[in-house]
């Protein structure tokens, strides 16, 4: 029996997802933010549901800071990261605590939701 429940363990560990980001922000962008800016540091599928489905919150002051999104972080307990083949990230930066609108952006291209290599991610765009 105790065979059973380390298989299972197993399993369940394949299948989750992590992805380790390290963000960073533009030198251009260091003079325009201040360091109590939130950042928040997001997943989201790239054909699905347009709410994150993985997210961490950081301050400016925290930059540059390594973090992983991973099926604990879901907003949602039905939309985890390991659901969805495909995931974009993304780090945006709100000097109002918004998660879903800023003033600076970062995205990456799209990834594995398996993809186990770090991401760099920096943030380098205006958030129109």
């Amino acid at each position: 029996m105790a065979t059973n429940g380390k298989l299972a363990k197993t399993r369940t560990a394949k299948s989750a997802a992590t992805l380790k980001v390290r963000v960073d922000l533009a030198p251009d962008l260091k003079t325009k933010v201040q360091p109590g800016d939130s950042v928040f540091i997001f997943a989201r599928a790239t054909s699905g549901p347009p709410a994150p489905l993985a997210a961490k919150r950081l301050t400016v002051a925290d930059l540059p800071a390594t973090v992983e999104l991973g099926d604990g972080d879901a907003m949602m307990p039905q939309l985890k990261l390991s659901n969805f083949p495909e995931v974009q990230l993304v780090a945006r930066i709100s000097r109002a605590g918004q998660p879903t609108a800023g003033e600076w952006i970062g995205r990456s291209q799209p990834l594995a939701s398996s993809t186990t290599a770090p991401q760099q991610l920096t943030i380098d765009s205006p958030d129109k």
